[in-house]
Protein backbone atom coordinates (compact mmCIF):
# COMPACT_ATOMS: atom_id res chain seq x y z
CA UNK A 1 0.00 0.00 0.00
CA UNK A 2 1.32 3.19 -0.99
CA UNK A 3 1.08 5.68 1.35
CA UNK A 4 0.79 9.51 0.36
CA UNK A 5 0.48 13.01 1.55
CA UNK A 6 -1.98 15.27 -0.09
CA UNK A 7 0.79 18.23 0.92
CA UNK A 8 4.21 19.29 0.79
CA UNK A 9 4.27 19.80 4.78
CA UNK A 10 7.67 18.53 5.72
CA UNK A 11 9.61 19.41 2.54
CA UNK A 12 12.29 21.72 2.86
CA UNK A 13 11.07 24.70 0.12
CA UNK A 14 13.61 27.37 1.49
CA UNK A 15 16.32 29.26 -0.47
CA UNK A 16 16.15 30.06 -3.84
CA UNK A 17 13.38 28.04 -6.71
CA UNK A 18 16.77 26.36 -8.17
CA UNK A 19 18.42 25.09 -5.05
CA UNK A 20 14.73 23.67 -3.99
CA UNK A 21 14.45 22.30 -7.29
CA UNK A 22 17.71 20.56 -7.38
CA UNK A 23 17.08 19.45 -3.51
CA UNK A 24 13.73 17.74 -4.30
CA UNK A 25 14.00 17.22 -7.94
CA UNK A 26 10.17 18.53 -8.05
CA UNK A 27 9.50 22.53 -7.45
CA UNK A 28 5.57 23.45 -7.37
CA UNK A 29 5.18 27.44 -9.13
CA UNK A 30 2.05 28.54 -7.34
CA UNK A 31 2.02 32.17 -9.39
CA UNK A 32 3.43 31.87 -12.53
CA UNK A 33 2.79 36.06 -12.76
CA UNK A 34 0.14 34.47 -15.54
CA UNK A 35 -3.24 36.50 -16.32
CA UNK A 36 -6.34 34.36 -17.01
CA UNK A 37 -5.90 35.96 -20.65
CA UNK A 38 -2.54 34.81 -20.72
CA UNK A 39 -3.85 31.21 -20.05
CA UNK A 40 -6.90 31.53 -22.15
CA UNK A 41 -4.94 32.67 -25.47
CA UNK A 42 -2.72 28.71 -24.70
CA UNK A 43 -5.89 27.47 -23.86
CA UNK A 44 -7.82 28.90 -27.31
CA UNK A 45 -4.67 27.16 -29.49
CA UNK A 46 -4.68 23.59 -28.09
CA UNK A 47 -8.21 23.78 -28.26
CA UNK A 48 -8.42 24.59 -31.93
CA UNK A 49 -5.75 21.73 -32.41
CA UNK A 50 -8.09 19.12 -30.01
CA UNK A 51 -10.55 20.16 -32.39
CA UNK A 52 -8.52 18.79 -35.03
CA UNK A 53 -7.48 15.39 -33.42
CA UNK A 54 -9.41 12.38 -34.87
CA UNK A 55 -7.43 14.31 -38.83
CA UNK A 56 -4.35 14.33 -37.20
CA UNK A 57 -2.10 11.68 -38.19
CA UNK A 58 -1.43 8.57 -35.57
CA UNK A 59 2.11 9.56 -34.15
CA UNK A 60 0.76 13.13 -33.79
CA UNK A 61 -2.40 12.56 -31.83
CA UNK A 62 -3.28 9.07 -29.93
CA UNK A 63 -4.88 7.56 -27.27
CA UNK A 64 -2.67 7.41 -23.43
CA UNK A 65 -5.28 4.61 -22.89
CA UNK A 66 -4.61 1.45 -23.48
CA UNK A 67 -7.98 0.78 -25.16
CA UNK A 68 -9.15 -1.64 -27.50
CA UNK A 69 -12.23 0.53 -28.92
CA UNK A 70 -10.97 2.64 -31.79
CA UNK A 71 -13.95 5.05 -31.79
CA UNK A 72 -13.45 5.97 -28.19
CA UNK A 73 -10.81 8.31 -27.17
CA UNK A 74 -10.24 7.95 -23.30
CA UNK A 75 -7.09 10.31 -22.71
CA UNK A 76 -6.30 12.36 -26.10
CA UNK A 77 -2.73 13.20 -26.22
CA UNK A 78 -1.34 15.88 -28.89
CA UNK A 79 2.40 15.91 -29.66
CA UNK A 80 4.62 18.66 -31.01
CA UNK A 81 2.04 20.93 -30.18
CA UNK A 82 4.12 24.23 -31.10
CA UNK A 83 4.93 22.38 -34.68
CA UNK A 84 0.74 21.80 -35.55
CA UNK A 85 0.37 25.64 -33.90
CA UNK A 86 3.47 27.94 -33.90
CA UNK A 87 1.31 30.97 -32.60
CA UNK A 88 1.73 28.96 -28.81
CA UNK A 89 5.73 29.57 -29.04
CA UNK A 90 4.64 33.59 -29.49
CA UNK A 91 2.46 33.15 -25.88
CA UNK A 92 3.39 35.13 -22.80
CA UNK A 93 3.03 31.93 -20.71
CA UNK A 94 6.17 29.58 -23.33
CA UNK A 95 8.21 33.06 -22.51
CA UNK A 96 7.54 32.68 -19.14
CA UNK A 97 7.83 28.73 -18.94
CA UNK A 98 10.70 29.44 -20.84
CA UNK A 99 12.49 32.12 -18.44
CA UNK A 100 11.98 29.60 -15.71
CA UNK A 101 13.76 26.76 -17.51
CA UNK A 102 16.41 28.76 -18.22
CA UNK A 103 16.36 30.40 -14.15
CA UNK A 104 16.29 26.25 -12.58
CA UNK A 105 19.06 24.91 -15.12
CA UNK A 106 21.25 27.53 -14.73
CA UNK A 107 21.96 28.08 -18.01
CA UNK A 108 19.96 29.39 -21.72
CA UNK A 109 17.57 26.23 -22.24
CA UNK A 110 15.75 25.37 -25.07
CA UNK A 111 12.48 23.74 -25.82
CA UNK A 112 13.36 19.74 -27.17
CA UNK A 113 9.58 18.33 -26.88
CA UNK A 114 6.37 19.76 -25.68
CA UNK A 115 2.55 17.63 -25.52
CA UNK A 116 -1.00 18.67 -24.50
CA UNK A 117 -3.15 15.88 -22.54
CA UNK A 118 -6.71 16.74 -21.87
CA UNK A 119 -7.90 14.37 -19.36
CA UNK A 120 -11.39 13.84 -19.37
CA UNK A 121 -13.84 14.06 -16.53
CA UNK A 122 -13.47 9.97 -15.36
CA UNK A 123 -10.52 8.84 -17.14
CA UNK A 124 -9.97 5.75 -16.00
CA UNK A 125 -6.95 5.23 -14.02
CA UNK A 126 -4.28 7.03 -12.85
CA UNK A 127 -1.27 8.17 -15.02
CA UNK A 128 1.48 5.04 -14.03
CA UNK A 129 4.28 5.88 -11.75
CA UNK A 130 7.42 6.52 -14.68
CA UNK A 131 10.35 8.83 -14.73
CA UNK A 132 10.82 10.63 -18.05
CA UNK A 133 14.38 8.98 -18.42
CA UNK A 134 12.72 6.09 -19.49
CA UNK A 135 11.91 7.83 -23.28
CA UNK A 136 15.42 9.17 -23.60
CA UNK A 137 17.38 11.90 -22.29
CA UNK A 138 17.83 11.93 -18.26
CA UNK A 139 19.15 15.94 -18.06
CA UNK A 140 16.84 18.50 -18.27
CA UNK A 141 12.95 18.94 -17.21
CA UNK A 142 9.44 19.47 -17.50
CA UNK A 143 7.13 22.58 -17.29
CA UNK A 144 3.81 20.97 -16.32
CA UNK A 145 1.29 24.00 -17.08
CA UNK A 146 -2.18 23.15 -16.21
CA UNK A 147 -4.89 25.40 -17.68
CA UNK A 148 -7.31 25.60 -14.89
CA UNK A 149 -6.62 24.86 -11.42
CA UNK A 150 -6.03 21.38 -10.43
CA UNK A 151 -6.52 19.42 -7.43
CA UNK A 152 -6.33 15.93 -6.47
CA UNK A 153 -9.73 15.18 -7.87
CA UNK A 154 -8.83 16.43 -10.92
CA UNK A 155 -5.81 14.58 -11.67
CA UNK A 156 -2.78 16.67 -10.08
CA UNK A 157 0.52 15.51 -10.15
CA UNK A 158 2.70 13.21 -7.87
CA UNK A 159 5.73 13.25 -7.27
CA UNK A 160 8.46 10.64 -5.33
CA UNK A 161 10.80 13.57 -3.35
CA UNK A 162 14.59 12.94 -3.89
CA UNK A 163 13.86 10.28 -6.54
CA UNK A 164 15.77 12.31 -9.42
CA UNK A 165 19.00 11.46 -7.39
CA UNK A 166 18.49 7.71 -7.73
CA UNK A 167 19.30 5.21 -10.55
CA UNK A 168 16.93 5.21 -14.32
CA UNK A 169 15.31 2.16 -13.11
CA UNK A 170 13.91 -0.47 -15.22
CA UNK A 171 10.39 0.34 -16.66
CA UNK A 172 7.90 -2.27 -18.15
CA UNK A 173 6.49 -1.68 -21.68
CA UNK A 174 3.08 -1.64 -22.70
CA UNK A 175 1.77 -0.33 -26.54
CA UNK A 176 -1.36 0.44 -27.29
CA UNK A 177 -3.61 -1.13 -30.03
CA UNK A 178 -2.25 2.27 -32.12
CA UNK A 179 1.26 1.17 -31.47
CA UNK A 180 2.27 3.92 -29.23
CA UNK A 181 4.66 3.15 -26.27
CA UNK A 182 4.06 3.76 -22.60
CA UNK A 183 7.10 2.89 -20.05
CA UNK A 184 5.95 2.47 -16.25
CA UNK A 185 7.31 1.55 -13.08
CA UNK A 186 5.83 -0.96 -10.64
CA UNK A 187 4.14 0.28 -7.40
CA UNK A 188 5.68 -2.07 -5.39
CA UNK A 189 8.75 -0.32 -5.76
CA UNK A 190 7.16 3.26 -4.89
CA UNK A 191 5.83 1.55 -1.82
CA UNK A 192 7.03 3.42 0.85
CA UNK A 193 9.16 6.17 -1.34
CA UNK A 194 6.63 8.57 0.42
CA UNK A 195 5.00 10.34 -2.53
CA UNK A 196 3.56 13.61 -2.56
CA UNK A 197 0.24 14.97 -4.36
CA UNK A 198 0.98 18.60 -5.70
CA UNK A 199 -2.05 20.48 -6.57
CA UNK A 200 -1.48 23.58 -9.02
CA UNK A 201 -3.62 26.87 -8.64
CA UNK A 202 -5.01 28.53 -11.41
CA UNK A 203 -1.46 30.36 -13.02
CA UNK A 204 0.59 28.13 -11.69
CA UNK A 205 2.59 25.06 -12.60
CA UNK A 206 4.84 22.36 -11.62
CA UNK A 207 8.25 21.57 -12.78
CA UNK A 208 10.19 18.04 -12.21
CA UNK A 209 13.39 16.75 -13.18
CA UNK A 210 13.70 13.96 -15.92
CA UNK A 211 14.62 11.24 -13.08
CA UNK A 212 12.23 12.44 -11.07
CA UNK A 213 9.56 9.16 -10.24
CA UNK A 214 5.98 11.18 -10.96
CA UNK A 215 2.66 10.37 -12.22
CA UNK A 216 -0.76 11.84 -12.24
CA UNK A 217 -4.50 11.23 -10.43
CA UNK A 218 -7.44 9.93 -12.60
CA UNK A 219 -9.58 12.50 -13.03
CA UNK A 220 -12.37 13.09 -10.93
CA UNK A 221 -13.31 16.11 -10.76
CA UNK A 222 -16.04 17.90 -13.11
CA UNK A 223 -14.30 19.13 -15.77
CA UNK A 224 -11.27 18.16 -18.40
CA UNK A 225 -7.92 18.56 -17.05
CA UNK A 226 -6.35 20.36 -19.70
CA UNK A 227 -2.00 20.64 -19.09
CA UNK A 228 0.08 21.73 -21.80
CA UNK A 229 4.15 20.03 -20.88
CA UNK A 230 7.34 21.86 -22.13
CA UNK A 231 10.29 19.75 -21.93
CA UNK A 232 13.22 21.49 -21.51
CA UNK A 233 17.50 21.40 -21.67
CA UNK A 234 20.31 23.30 -21.54
CA UNK A 235 21.32 25.17 -25.13
CA UNK A 236 24.39 23.75 -26.29
CA UNK A 237 27.52 26.04 -26.44
CA UNK A 238 28.95 27.40 -29.57
CA UNK A 239 31.62 25.13 -29.23
CA UNK A 240 29.37 22.44 -28.60
CA UNK A 241 27.26 23.04 -32.03
CA UNK A 242 29.78 22.97 -34.10
CA UNK A 243 30.97 19.82 -32.73
CA UNK A 244 27.82 18.47 -33.48
CA UNK A 245 28.01 19.62 -36.82
CA UNK A 246 30.58 17.50 -37.68
CA UNK A 247 29.31 14.60 -36.52
CA UNK A 248 27.07 11.84 -38.36
CA UNK A 249 23.70 12.49 -37.66
CA UNK A 250 22.63 8.81 -36.67
CA UNK A 251 18.96 9.06 -35.33
CA UNK A 252 16.66 6.26 -34.10
CA UNK A 253 13.18 6.40 -34.41
CA UNK A 254 10.67 4.56 -32.65
CA UNK A 255 7.47 3.57 -34.06
CA UNK A 256 5.51 6.76 -32.98
CA UNK A 257 8.31 8.79 -34.91
CA UNK A 258 9.68 9.95 -32.04
CA UNK A 259 13.66 10.29 -31.62
CA UNK A 260 15.19 8.29 -28.52
CA UNK A 261 16.27 11.46 -27.46
CA UNK A 262 13.10 13.99 -27.29
CA UNK A 263 10.28 11.36 -25.76
CA UNK A 264 8.09 12.79 -23.53
CA UNK A 265 5.88 11.42 -21.33
CA UNK A 266 2.30 10.76 -19.99
CA UNK A 267 0.83 12.42 -17.47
Amino acid sequence: MITERSELTGLDLTGDRRSAFDRLGFLPVPDLGLSIGDLTEVERLLDALFDRYRDLPGEIAHDRAINDDPDVVRIPEIVRCTELEPRLLATRAFHVVTALADELLGHRSQMVFDHAIFKPVGAAGATSWHQDSAYGRDTGLAVWLPLQMTDVSDGCMRYVPFSHLGPNHEHRLDVTPQGHRIWHLDDALVDGMDPVSVPVPLGGANVHARKTIHGAWPNTGQRVRKAWITIFAKRPSRVQRSIDRLRPRRRSVDRAGTTAGDRATSN
